[in-house]
């Protein structure tokens, strides 16, 4: 692969990246997720719980902003959240009945629109020293970095979840591109700091 192909792969990749963190910044920063679960309840049973697939914003059900359920017998309501496991209990369901819940809930990514607070996973606004430098750093290495390789981002789901997929690959391309560039150059380093 030349370094040209690897130039501007690299360049697709940085700028498909930069329009995704804007779009989720400014798009979903002031709206909430959709998600759909399918649930059955047993006799007698009124309630089920749904994972959510992205945590709740303040651990707080009142950030979830409705339920809507295909069984025209349900009442749901958001009873409790557990955030360890990212688990929704909803009440209100009519017994032996298997329907399509749909949960419109605020997440944390919903609330800031600044792009650094996506790449380190942190609120800027809380690093004041070197120690949160530190912090930031670090949450990119571990939060920012796959949410970049992956495309995990808020409006690559339901229906356009194909396109994340279509993604990756250049994801995969472009760091093994990079890979293939930059290690005749550390081997170089390497020789030349060992004196060979």
């Amino acid at each position: 692969m030349s370094v040209r192909w690897i130039g501007g792969l690299a360049l697709a990749w940085i700028l498909c990246t930069i329009v995704s963190l804007i779009i989720e910044g400014v798009w979903f920063g002031q709206s909430a997720i959709s998600q759909t679960a399918e649930v059955t309840t047993g006799g007698g049973v009124t309630q089920a719980n749904v994972v959510l697939l992205y945590p709740l914003l303040d651990d707080d059900v009142d950030n979830v902003k409705s339920i809507t359920s295909t069984e025209p017998t349900d009442a749901p309501v958001a009873d409790s959240y557990v955030p360890g496991t990212q688990t929704l209990t909803i009440t209100g369901l009519a017994p032996s009945k298997t329907r399509t819940l749909t949960i419109v809930y605020v997440t944390p990514s919903t609330q800031h629109l600044d792009i650094m607070n996506e790449l380190t996973g942190i609120s800027i606004s809380k690093v004041g020293s070197f120690g949160g430098i530190i912090s930031m750093a670090f949450g990119f290495l571990t939060h920012g970095l796959p949410k970049l390789m992956s495309w995990d981002y808020a409006f690559f789901t339901g229906s356009f979840s194909i396109i994340r997929w279509c993604m990756i690959p250049l994801s995969v391309v472009v760091v093994w591109g990079l890979i293939q560039l930059f290690l005749p150059m550390l081997q170089g380093l390497i020789t030349r700091f060992r004196g060979g």
